[in-house]
């Protein structure tokens, strides 16, 4: 048996004026060894196809209920068709109100999607107040300047919550409502994906007519799920249920706002009858040809993919990938490296055998998610909404107002910036009597510079929970 000798460097290079994460492992090949040939495989782990679960609006009960309800599913990060292994829980993507999070004990916070990104699960952007769709008249609609605040602040103020800084890389439209990303409003602030019901893309993520910006998914709420169209049928909507299974490098995702918590309710008894008949026909106790990952972890590893540079010489892989955004962890499918190399997984990654051919699996090249929008924001007072005046001046991007509670009688609160010149009023919003839960956003950035300000003021936000305010990191 011959040494083994692991060299890996991940790492960000400059490629011109590229940046690339890149990847080599060296090892000793046997003297009989042709030149090895490589090819990246279509998905990870070498898998026929790939499978998400999308939940959206961001409930509380994600974390202590879907985590370990999902995890009771299984597929391995093996070949299809190979032995032995390691298996791996199903896990989901959480969808997002930016101007929810950390609102109240409905909703998930900072702390919650830290520990889901922790722990293998998405999270994913779903505009900051779910406000804008397509029925309800102009009053609803996003113009351009609209959607480009919205994308900036929803992406914004979630990179503020989430692990180092950094922004999600997949969205699900609020209402389904694709006017989300006019003008390109998401995949400027570093969307690669964007999914709702009924989107236009086929399932292909290898193809060239793949829509990403417009991907569909299954609709599994109960209304939907038991209407006289599906019959409450466990397997409605999901493609080639009847015959071998979805087609070969198709994503298929299923969604749902809630899943019951009661185990013997009709809807969580479907639930698990779906899940139980995709582990047991295309996961670790079937065929295992399914991948299950993250809604935005399958779209950077079809775009790596597509992307990556690998050139293999007897000893040496290097691999390079020139968009970090997507620097996913690929699987290489190797020729030509004989048993007597005596191979073994390099640290993060995973390594079998399959015939004649290896089939490795990279660590991931970079860390989650994406850069947020520049330029950087940070937090100058998190409190309550009152007026506040500044120690120093700072360059104001705009301020987010937190809602819950009653508002006994309809009020008008209006928000204006202290300069030295004066008071510049930013806007103002009407409250209707009733119960009141959300965020409020006044933004400054991106459709105008930043104010220099001593100050906010604040008049009649009484009932409003709290407010954020946000200034550029360093004033120009």
């Amino acid at each position: 048996m011959k040494k083994l000798v692991i060299g890996l460097l991940i790492g960000l290079t400059l490629g011109g004026s590229v940046p690339a994460a890149e990847w080599i492992w060296s090892w000793k090949p046997a003297p009989e060894d042709p030149q090895p040939q490589v090819e990246v495989c279509p998905l990870k782990y070498g898998k026929k196809w790939a499978y998400a679960i999308e939940i959206d609006d961001g409930p509380k009960w994600v974390r202590p209920f879907a985590v370990p309800f999902l995890a009771d599913y299984h597929y391995t990060e093996a070949p299809p068709g190979v032995p032995g292994g390691v298996r791996r829980p199903f896990i989901g993507s959480v969808s997002v109100i930016a101007g929810s999070v950390d609102n109240n004990d409905a909703n998930l916070n900072g702390e919650d999607l830290r520990a889901l990104i922790g722990s293998g699960w998405g999270v994913m952007n779903h505009s900051f107040d779910h406000r804008a769709n397509g029925w309800s008249g102009p009053s609803a609609a996003l113009n351009e300047q609209q959607a480009q605040e919205d994308a900036f602040w929803s992406q914004a103020v979630l990179a503020s919550k989430l692990p180092g800084g950094r922004a999600p890389s997949g969205a699900v439209y609020a209402n389904g409502y694709t006017e989300y990303n006019r003008a390109d409003a998401l995949a400027a602030c570093g969307i690669i994906i964007a999914t709702r019901v009924g989107g236009s893309s086929p399932r292909n993520v290898t193809g060239p007519a793949t829509k990403w910006m417009d991907f569909t998914r299954s609709y599994l709420d109960e209304k939907v799920w038991s209407n006289e169209w599906n019959k409450g049928q466990p397997m409605a909507d999901f493609p080639g249920a009847d015959k071998d299974g979805p087609a070969v490098n198709s994503l298929v995702i299923d969604f749902t706002h809630g899943i019951e918590r009661q185990p013997d309710s009709a809807n969580q008894q479907r639930w698990r009858t779906r899940l139980k008949t995709i582990e047991d026909r295309w996961g670790a106790k079937g065929t295992d040809e399914l991948w299950c990952g993250t809604t935005a972890e399958v779209a950077e590893y079809a775009r790596a993919a597509q992307a990556a540079r690998v050139t293999v010489t007897p000893g040496k892989l290097l691999v390079s990938i020139p968009d970090p955004v997507s620097a996913s962890a690929l699987t290489l499918r190797l020729r030509g490296i004989s048993r007597q190399a005596g191979v073994e997984a390099p640290p993060g990654g995973t390594l079998h055998r399959q015939g004649e051919d290896l089939v490795l699996t990279l660590p991931r090249l970079a860390p989650w998610g994406v850069k947020p929008p520049a330029p950087r924001l940070k937090r100058i007072y998190d409190g309550p909404a009152v007026s506040v005046d500044f120690p120093k001046p700072e360059a104001i991007a705009g301020v987010t107002f937190r809602l819950f509670g009653n508002v006994p009688s309809p009020i008008t609160y209006q928000l204006a910036v202290r300069t030295a010149a004066g008071e510049t009023v930013i806007g103002s919003r009407i409250l209707k009597s009733g119960w009141v839960v959300g965020g409020h956003l006044f933004p400054i950035l991106p459709a105008k510079p930043a104010m220099l300000g001593t100050g906010v003021k604040v008049t009649g936000a009484e009932p409003l929970k709290a407010m954020t305010i946000w200034a550029l990191e360093s004033i120009p």
